[in-house]
């Protein structure tokens, strides 16, 4: 049996102790929630490090990007409205089985999200080649 693995690292650096704050307060309060899966909530780490000003977000198996989004747009929104927030990630698999490789990214801002897949812009890509066949 193979294993299926999404896996990241980001943080948002240079936060002002008013942030820090918030992500203390968010850490306890998503810490609380009944929804933990693998290594934390919603299979997504996070980690405050005072002395660099910073929030770490990583995954090493899974991890519910949506949800990661949602929390960094809860903040750009009360902290930092014209900050941005971009985050990749690789779907790898324990053996090589066919197409089981793929990623993703997504930016962040506080008014809005947008996903990246890399199989969607292939297939825009391909779909482009196929009409310019028939043309």
């Amino acid at each position: 049996m193979a294993n299926n693995y999404l896996q990241f690292s980001t943080a948002i650096n240079e936060l002002t102790d008013d942030e820090m704050g918030w992500w203390k307060t968010k850490i306890v309060e998503v810490d609380n929630w009944d929804c933990e899966l693998d290594n934390g909530p919603l299979g997504i780490q996070f980690s405050l490090n005072e002395q660099r000003k910073e929030v770490w977000f990583c995954s090493e198996e899974s991890g519910n990007m949506e949800f990661l989004a949602n929390v960094v747009q809860e903040f750009l929104e009360a902290h930092r409205p014209n900050y941005y927030f971009t985050v990749t990630w690789a779907c790898t698999c324990s053996k090589p089985r066919l197409d089981e490789f793929s990623g993703g990214g997504v930016l962040v801002t506080a008014s809005d999200v947008k996903w990246f897949d890399p199989n969607d812009m292939i297939y825009a890509e391909i779909q482009k080649m196929e009409a310019a066949k028939k043309a």
